[in-house]
């Protein structure tokens, strides 16, 4: 794994088999505190992301807060995922709709 490429922007829509370091926007739509997993909606999917102790969360979000995830995915051969996160980044100023037109074609 090249540690220095860059994040890269995706919409859940649009994630693919050969994306690696990926950075997602969408609101929260659960928090797993517990299994420390993060469920966030974009509008054009939904997407689960782990974190660990390491990760850095923002000390204020909760469920439907817009944030953005960073973080390494892995997709397996029987098609299963993992998005391990990074950074939590809280975009609480975001014009979401704005966002999506930009973003998300």
């Amino acid at each position: 794994m090249n540690y220095n490429l860059p994040y890269v922007k995706k919409c859940i829509s649009n994630i693919s088999q050969s994306d690696k370091k990926i950075a997602i926007v969408g609101n929260i739509i659960e928090i797993d505190e517990k299994d420390k997993k993060i469920k966030i909606d974009d509008g054009t999917g939904v997407f689960v992301g782990i974190y660990s102790d390491d990760t850095y969360v923002p000390k204020e979000y909760a469920i439907s807060n817009t944030v953005r995830l960073f973080g390494n995915l892995s997709i397996y051969k029987d098609g299963s995922s993992d998005f391990i996160v990074h950074i939590i980044q809280t975009m609480s100023g975001l014009d979401m709709e704005l966002y999506k037109q930009i973003y998300n074609k």
